[in-house]
């Protein structure tokens, strides 16, 4: 839905844009009787004020907004968010800067925008996770809100190089002998998965592997309506199949630390060892890794640098500083733990 500015109100009363703005802002010489004709068109209009950008225009305004697009149960204990809003925090407190952090499911509601776009006041945002078709239809609006975006293109944003991670993990299966390396990720259609997978065909192709795309990369969506259950459930009964198969992998690569424990525990349940049958990796936080069992092989994110690289060409951008659009891409580590190892023919 498109936001109502005050060139529709203006247009719909036979008025000036700038009677509009003087008449909702109680600035300048407008009658009594006009200003309540404004103020009940607008009103009737559903019209919000972008608060955000009044503060900008007068100098004043330096809050900084954290958008989150997912579902609440997916942000908490989560490697990506979860890191990504406690340096948020820290990087706001340590600069003395306000704050406002916004968790909103646009997925589940096609017609729902955060607050924070829609007449906060915040100067600026960060915006992480998917970015939905209403978002995109306000980014083509009259907002004057900057925004830095993460983990997908836009504009100005900032990308995790999933492809040279994914690249490493793979010429390092390879030096271990794994020949069949299958690549578990979720939905295409979100920039994250697109990226691993298209790094998968590359790595396969540059080692020689013996890889199909069709059966070797494998998407599982648990944002489907159908999907009852979290991640690790849906993820766990792949793999119970997956192990029943003719010919198995001898590596995975997931997403994620929740089907990379859903692959170690399907694979206990078959009978298989942990790396002398099958290895692991994940992609994952540090502490997801570490704290698995065993302990992952991860291609690491570093959430600190993404964080304060967005902070500071948000706050440019909020200066009024010229920047040119750009993508800056933070590259990701492999940390090799218990859950790898040379294939045993």
């Amino acid at each position: 839905m498109r936001k109502v500015t005050l060139k529709d109100i203006a247009k719909e009363i036979g008025v000036t844009t700038p009677t509009v703005s003087a008449a909702l802002s109680d600035t300048g010489r407008v009658s009594d009787e006009m200003r309540e004709k404004v103020r009940k068109a607008a009103k009737a209009m559903g019209y919000h004020p972008n608060i955000a950008a009044q503060m900008l225009k007068s100098k004043r305004n330096n809050r900084i907004g954290l958008v989150i697009n997912d579902k609440p149960e997916h942000i908490y204990g989560s490697g990506l968010f979860e890191p990504l809003i406690v340096n948020f925090i820290h990087f706001c407190e340590e600069d003395d800067l306000e704050y406002q952090i916004e968790i909103c499911d646009m997925q589940s509601n096609s017609s729902r925008l955060p607050r924070l776009m829609t007449g906060g006041v915040v100067g600026g945002i960060i915006y992480a996770g998917y970015i939905s078709p209403q978002v995109k239809e306000w980014q083509r609006g009259p907002s004057v809100l900057p925004m830095i975006t993460l983990d997908e293109q836009s504009k100005y944003c900032l990308i995790n190089d999933y492809r040279e991670g994914m690249i490493q993990a793979i010429q390092y299966l390879a030096a271990l002998g794994h020949r069949h390396i299958r690549h578990i990720c979720g939905p295409i259609k979100y920039e994250i998965f697109s990226k691993t997978s298209q790094a998968m065909i590359e790595g396969a192709e540059q080692y020689a592997l013996n890889f199909d795309p069709q059966d070797d990369i494998i998407e599982i969506d648990t944002y489907m309506k159908d999907y009852k259950e979290d991640a690790a459930p849906v993820s766990l009964k792949y793999f119970q199949n997956m192990f029943k198969e003719e010919k198995v992998p001898s590596a995975i690569i997931c997403s994620g630390p929740q089907s990379a424990r859903a692959a170690t525990y399907a694979a206990s349940e078959a009978g298989l060892k942990i790396p002398s049958d099958i290895s692991i990796v994940a992609i994952s936080s540090s502490w997801e890794a570490a704290g698995s069992c065993p302990s992952l092989t991860s291609i690491e994110r570093d959430s600190e640098i993404m964080v304060m690289r967005a902070m500071s060409l948000l706050q440019r951008l909020m200066r009024n500083t010229s920047v040119c659009p750009s993508n800056i891409y933070i590259p990701l580590k492999l940390v090799t733990r218990d859950s790898t190892g040379k294939l045993e023919l």
